[in-house]
Protein backbone atom coordinates (compact mmCIF):
# COMPACT_ATOMS: atom_id res chain seq x y z
CA UNK A 1 0.00 0.00 0.00
CA UNK A 2 1.30 3.08 -1.13
CA UNK A 3 1.75 5.84 1.67
CA UNK A 4 -0.57 9.14 1.45
CA UNK A 5 0.44 12.37 0.81
CA UNK A 6 -1.95 14.21 2.95
CA UNK A 7 -1.66 14.97 6.26
CA UNK A 8 -3.39 12.54 7.98
CA UNK A 9 -5.00 9.64 6.73
CA UNK A 10 -6.95 6.68 7.28
CA UNK A 11 -6.63 3.70 5.09
CA UNK A 12 -9.55 1.24 5.94
CA UNK A 13 -12.11 -1.59 4.60
CA UNK A 14 -14.88 -0.41 2.87
CA UNK A 15 -17.55 0.05 5.21
CA UNK A 16 -15.77 -0.39 8.39
CA UNK A 17 -16.47 2.63 10.98
CA UNK A 18 -18.16 5.07 9.32
CA UNK A 19 -19.85 6.39 12.48
CA UNK A 20 -16.51 6.64 13.90
CA UNK A 21 -14.65 7.99 11.09
CA UNK A 22 -17.59 10.71 11.10
CA UNK A 23 -16.62 11.01 14.58
CA UNK A 24 -12.90 12.06 14.04
CA UNK A 25 -13.68 13.63 11.58
CA UNK A 26 -15.82 16.05 13.90
CA UNK A 27 -12.95 16.23 16.23
CA UNK A 28 -10.57 17.28 13.27
CA UNK A 29 -12.56 19.96 11.48
CA UNK A 30 -12.67 22.76 13.89
CA UNK A 31 -8.85 22.85 14.20
CA UNK A 32 -8.77 23.06 10.63
CA UNK A 33 -7.11 19.39 10.42
CA UNK A 34 -8.53 17.03 7.57
CA UNK A 35 -8.88 13.45 7.81
CA UNK A 36 -8.43 11.91 3.99
CA UNK A 37 -10.51 8.41 4.04
CA UNK A 38 -9.02 5.62 1.34
CA UNK A 39 -11.68 2.50 1.29
CA UNK A 40 -11.14 -0.07 -0.83
CA UNK A 41 -12.21 -4.02 -0.04
CA UNK A 42 -10.09 -5.64 2.89
CA UNK A 43 -7.83 -2.86 3.31
CA UNK A 44 -5.78 -2.88 6.54
CA UNK A 45 -6.67 -0.12 8.91
CA UNK A 46 -4.15 2.39 8.71
CA UNK A 47 -3.63 5.59 10.38
CA UNK A 48 -1.05 7.70 9.03
CA UNK A 49 -0.19 11.35 10.37
CA UNK A 50 2.70 12.96 8.13
CA UNK A 51 5.41 14.75 9.04
CA UNK A 52 4.56 17.73 7.86
CA UNK A 53 1.71 17.56 10.19
CA UNK A 54 4.13 18.76 13.24
CA UNK A 55 5.65 21.56 10.75
CA UNK A 56 2.22 23.19 10.35
CA UNK A 57 1.17 26.43 12.04
CA UNK A 58 -1.05 24.82 14.83
CA UNK A 59 0.85 24.62 17.73
CA UNK A 60 1.82 21.62 19.34
CA UNK A 61 0.17 21.83 22.65
CA UNK A 62 -3.23 22.08 20.82
CA UNK A 63 -2.47 19.39 18.20
CA UNK A 64 -1.42 16.61 20.25
CA UNK A 65 -5.25 16.31 22.65
CA UNK A 66 -7.10 16.42 19.27
CA UNK A 67 -5.17 13.71 17.24
CA UNK A 68 -4.99 12.01 20.53
CA UNK A 69 -8.50 12.10 20.48
CA UNK A 70 -9.54 11.19 16.85
CA UNK A 71 -7.04 8.46 16.85
CA UNK A 72 -8.56 6.77 20.37
CA UNK A 73 -12.16 6.79 18.45
CA UNK A 74 -10.57 5.05 15.43
CA UNK A 75 -9.30 2.55 17.64
CA UNK A 76 -12.01 2.03 19.68
CA UNK A 77 -14.24 1.14 16.93
CA UNK A 78 -11.36 -0.71 15.01
CA UNK A 79 -8.84 -2.17 17.53
CA UNK A 80 -6.51 -3.88 15.19
CA UNK A 81 -5.82 0.12 14.22
CA UNK A 82 -1.96 0.48 12.87
CA UNK A 83 -0.65 4.16 13.59
CA UNK A 84 2.37 5.03 11.24
CA UNK A 85 3.95 8.75 11.91
CA UNK A 86 6.38 9.16 9.19
CA UNK A 87 9.12 10.93 10.05
CA UNK A 88 12.05 11.23 7.33
CA UNK A 89 12.63 9.97 3.41
CA UNK A 90 11.94 6.35 3.80
CA UNK A 91 11.92 6.24 7.29
CA UNK A 92 8.50 5.92 9.33
CA UNK A 93 7.18 4.72 12.91
CA UNK A 94 4.29 2.00 13.34
CA UNK A 95 2.71 1.81 16.53
CA UNK A 96 1.60 -1.51 18.20
CA UNK A 97 -1.22 -1.08 20.72
CA UNK A 98 -1.22 -3.52 23.47
CA UNK A 99 -3.23 -1.53 25.90
CA UNK A 100 -3.51 1.87 27.36
CA UNK A 101 -4.96 3.55 24.14
CA UNK A 102 -5.11 6.50 25.02
CA UNK A 103 -1.49 7.48 26.84
CA UNK A 104 0.14 4.86 24.00
CA UNK A 105 -1.26 7.03 20.92
CA UNK A 106 -0.16 10.13 22.81
CA UNK A 107 3.34 9.43 23.71
CA UNK A 108 3.76 8.06 19.85
CA UNK A 109 2.34 11.59 18.47
CA UNK A 110 4.93 13.37 21.09
CA UNK A 111 7.93 11.27 19.75
CA UNK A 112 6.89 11.86 16.22
CA UNK A 113 6.52 15.31 16.89
CA UNK A 114 9.79 15.72 18.87
CA UNK A 115 11.82 13.68 15.96
CA UNK A 116 10.59 16.07 13.23
CA UNK A 117 11.59 18.96 15.28
CA UNK A 118 15.00 17.52 16.21
CA UNK A 119 13.74 17.51 20.21
CA UNK A 120 14.87 13.80 20.85
CA UNK A 121 18.56 13.03 21.81
CA UNK A 122 21.33 11.27 19.98
CA UNK A 123 21.10 8.44 22.51
CA UNK A 124 17.70 8.31 22.31
CA UNK A 125 17.26 8.04 18.54
CA UNK A 126 20.07 5.12 18.41
CA UNK A 127 17.79 3.25 21.28
CA UNK A 128 14.53 3.83 18.74
CA UNK A 129 16.82 2.18 16.16
CA UNK A 130 17.77 -1.03 17.85
CA UNK A 131 16.60 -3.30 15.13
CA UNK A 132 17.37 -2.97 11.48
CA UNK A 133 13.77 -1.09 9.85
CA UNK A 134 11.80 -3.27 8.17
CA UNK A 135 10.77 -1.80 4.37
CA UNK A 136 11.78 1.59 6.07
CA UNK A 137 9.30 0.81 8.77
CA UNK A 138 10.45 0.81 12.93
CA UNK A 139 7.63 -1.21 15.16
CA UNK A 140 7.45 0.45 18.42
CA UNK A 141 5.11 0.21 21.41
CA UNK A 142 4.28 1.76 24.56
CA UNK A 143 6.33 1.14 27.49
CA UNK A 144 3.37 2.33 30.43
CA UNK A 145 6.18 1.56 33.54
CA UNK A 146 8.57 3.98 31.66
CA UNK A 147 6.04 5.87 29.97
CA UNK A 148 7.56 6.05 26.55
CA UNK A 149 7.44 4.39 23.07
CA UNK A 150 10.14 1.80 22.95
CA UNK A 151 11.30 -0.75 19.56
CA UNK A 152 10.08 -3.97 18.94
CA UNK A 153 12.10 -6.88 17.53
CA UNK A 154 10.01 -6.95 14.31
CA UNK A 155 10.82 -10.66 13.91
CA UNK A 156 13.23 -13.25 15.31
CA UNK A 157 15.43 -13.08 12.12
CA UNK A 158 15.68 -9.06 12.86
CA UNK A 159 19.37 -7.89 12.72
CA UNK A 160 20.64 -4.94 15.46
CA UNK A 161 22.02 -1.96 13.96
CA UNK A 162 25.52 -2.08 14.60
Amino acid sequence: MAQPSAPLALHIADGVAGAAITEAQAILTPAGLELTVVSSPNAAAVLTVSAGLFTSPLAAEALHPILTQAAVVLWRAVPALSIVGDYAQGLRFNLLISGQAENAISAFLRLIDDLVNDRVSEDDCKTLLTWLPVGGTVLVTYDAATAKIVPVKSSESAQPVH
